[in-house]
């Protein structure tokens, strides 16, 4: 018995050849990316930010203000200008001398003749000021003259005649007017060798005058006392009792009573230049 094995060839597929579809600007498969967007946009389904889509431009700087401009330096005046005041200084100063005895003035002549070129100077200063320049020299100058006028004025008050040195007075009592002087120095006046119980019709009088320094008025208890103190420059206080006092600067004077009044003792104490202390026993 034979046995025929049949063998079919296998069935071929026919070969199908297919166009490749048109390009249309878009990859095609499983990954699909941005779409182009219309133009200058970024592409359609771009992620935005820092790290997709086209990048955000940064922000303009902020102006920076310009410094402001530096200020103008004041220009300084010629030298003609300091000479022309210089020569004032000068005039006035011999005024000063001039006219000290006509008008009577009270101070020195050397304490006037300041005050005048002090005052002239001082318009030329003014002057330039108003007009937006430096005083310069004339500034220097004004200084000057100040310092001169503070120091004449006060060594007007004081005169080395009436003596140097360190003053004890005592005085007692009497009708009269008792007088005190000293140029320079220390003095005590110690009223308490007067007699609080004597009744006189009008007070006793007692003057002090000082050119410099310090003094002490001592006043007892029971002693009912008027002192009328001026310092023209310096400083006047009252120690002890309910009404003490300090008062300082330039032409000071005060008024003070110490116990009732009608009192029976009245003190005129000037001072030219320091310090006048009032002190209740």
């Amino acid at each position: 018995m034979s046995t025929t094995s049949t063998f079919a060839a296998p069935a071929t597929a026919a070969a199908t050849t297919q166009a490749p579809p048109p390009y249309t600007g878009i990859e095609t498969g499983a990954y699909r990316g941005p779409q182009p967007g219309p133009y200058g946009a970024p592409p359609i389904g771009a992620q935005s930010g820092a790290y997709g889509g086209r990048p955000t431009p940064p922000a303009p700087p902020r102006p920076i203000a310009p410094p402001p401009p530096p200020r103008p330096r004041r220009r300084r005046p010629s030298a003609f200008v300091g000479l022309v005041s210089l020569g004032i200084a000068l005039v006035g100063i011999g005024l000063g001398a001039a006219l000290d005895d006509p008008i009577g003035f009270p101070g020195s002549s050397a304490t006037l003749g300041f005050l005048i070129a002090l005052t002239g100077v001082s318009v030329v200063v003014l002057t330039l000021g108003l007009r937006g320049r430096a005083s310069g020299f004339s500034g220097f100058l004004v200084v000057v003259l100040g310092l001169l006028l503070m120091g004449s004025s006060a060594a007007s008050r004081i005169d080395v005649q009436d003596g140097v040195g360190d003053r004890t007075w005592t005085p007692v009592t009497s009708t009269g007017t008792t007088s005190y002087e000293l140029g320079a120095g220390d003095a005590t006046l110690d009223l308490r060798q007067l007699d609080s119980a004597a009744t006189a019709t009008t007070p006793q009088r007692i003057s002090v005058e000082m050119g410099a320094g310090e003094l002490t008025i001592l006043v007892p208890n029971g002693l009912d006392t008027r002192v009328d103190a001026s310092v023209g420059f310096g400083d006047i206080t009252h120690r002890g009792g309910v009404d003490g006092t300090d008062t300082s600067g330039a032409d000071r004077s005060t008024t003070t009573v110490i116990g009732v009044e009608p009192v029976q003792v009245v003190v005129d104490a000037q001072l030219g230049l320091g310090q006048i202390t009032i002190q209740e026993q």
